[in-house]
């Protein structure tokens, strides 16, 4: 189906995860840059424009998280740009096909991936009983409908390559795949003006663990990894999003372990300036998940140069040692020498790699393109 030209929008977004950096940096900067098409903005919630200075082409709608919301906004305009699939396999079938061929989903690192969360036997026995009686259908049957309906997807649109393996395991390999990556709201003129004005050195080697309060980092694990070197080095914990429940248990852990004024622990969101700092202080990072995740903060990180330690078996570790960039194995620290995991040899590719995603320009043009492909349905951009 080609959509009515005469609809008021002609872009119409759905930021339905509650992420106030990356939601409002790809608004201002399709606001700031595209003068062909009609944008509206619509947020499921309202922390989601904390800070953002509105502009008037963005509506606040807490009833988006239920999908059958999307038919009523196509009624207003031509194409449906879904920022993350966050919605459930039972959830995505209200969807049909017809109004699927004019969505565009965005994927985030946790739409493609199986992060698994710890329940106790009755919540699992309760909510097996729960999806059997109100659903009344089969949860395999339940994906196999997603699928059909994310095959009829206009298009799938990466900033990560690594995610485009994943995308052709689970879906249609004939989805157009577009490569637009989302702004962090700050470019590589802003990093290199915060790292000019830093100054000091610190007496103990600087650690960063995970990069918000989510299960899936396994601080724990990571901690105790690092307990061999407790007396020598200084923990970063950005706690500043996520579970608070499981962050609680975090800094609990952390203080049992190590002395409290040797962990850091951040609740409160950094300005842009600020968080580029806190990262070109650090020695080395550790981030412990299999899954496509923190790849801001590691954009950041190769190109600051640091040593960032991946899970081996993971998608960022794997994707990132194929193009030649030098990360390392997790799994090292707590066995290696701190002088030889803050002194491992770095090539310059990450940097390379990083500087154009820290440039204005370049994202800018890949969202442009990315319209311009979808608008006249031409199939170009894609990840080779």
């Amino acid at each position: 189906m080609k959509p009515d030209g005469h609809k008021f929008y002609d872009f119409i977004h759905f930021f339905l995860i509650d992420s106030p950096v990356f939601n409002t940096s790809v608004q201002e900067i399709i606001n700031s840059s595209d003068y062909k098409y009609k944008h509206l903005f619509v947020y499921r919630y309202e922390s989601g424009l904390k800070e953002y200075q509105e502009v008037g082409n963005e509506i606040i709608d807490n009833e988006i998280g239920n999908a059958g919301k999307v038919h009523e906004y196509l009624s207003k305009g031509k194409w449906l740009i879904l920022h993350s699939l966050s919605y459930s396999n039972h959830e995505i079938s209200k969807v049909c096909e017809e109004d699927a061929r004019q969505i565009i989903w965005c994927v985030w690192g946790s739409d493609l991936y199986d992060i698994k969360k710890k329940h106790t036997i009755l919540y699992t026995l309760l909510r097996g009983l729960y999806r059997k009686m109100v659903h009344k259908e089969p949860i395999n049957e339940e994906k196999r409908n997603k699928t059909k309906i994310v095959n009829s997807f206009r298009g799938i649109v990466i900033g990560f390559k690594g995610d485009k393996y994943e995308l052709c395991k689970q879906y249609s390999q004939d989805i157009p795949i577009y490569n637009a990556l989302y702004p962090s709201g700050y470019y590589i003129e802003e990093v290199e003006q915060a790292v000019n004005l830093q100054n000091g050195k610190h007496k103990n080697i600087q650690v960063m663990v995970g990069h918000c309060g989510y299960a899936f980092l396994q601080h724990k694990k990571c901690l105790k990894r690092l307990l061999k070197y407790k007396e020598y080095i200084d923990i970063h914990i950005p706690l500043c999003y996520g579970d608070m429940e499981y962050a609680g248990k975090v800094q609990k852990y952390a203080y049992t372990f190590f002395k409290k004024e040797r962990v850091h622990i951040y609740h409160s969101m950094m300005s842009p300036k600020n968080y580029i700092r806190l990262l070109n202080s650090m020695d080395f990072v550790l981030f412990d998940f299999n899954h496509q995740a923190a790849f801001g903060n590691i954009i950041l990180l190769l190109y600051l140069e640091k040593n960032i330690y991946l899970s081996p078996s993971g998608v960022m570790y794997k994707n990132l040692k194929a193009e030649g960039i030098d990360v390392f194995d997790i799994t090292e620290v707590g066995y290696k020498t701190l002088n030889e995991l803050t002194g491992q040899k770095i090539n310059e590719k990450g940097k390379i790699y990083a500087r154009n995603l820290l440039d204005r320009n370049y994202i800018t043009n890949q969202w442009l393109e990315l319209f311009d492909a979808i608008n006249s349905c031409e199939r170009i951009g894609n990840y080779e």
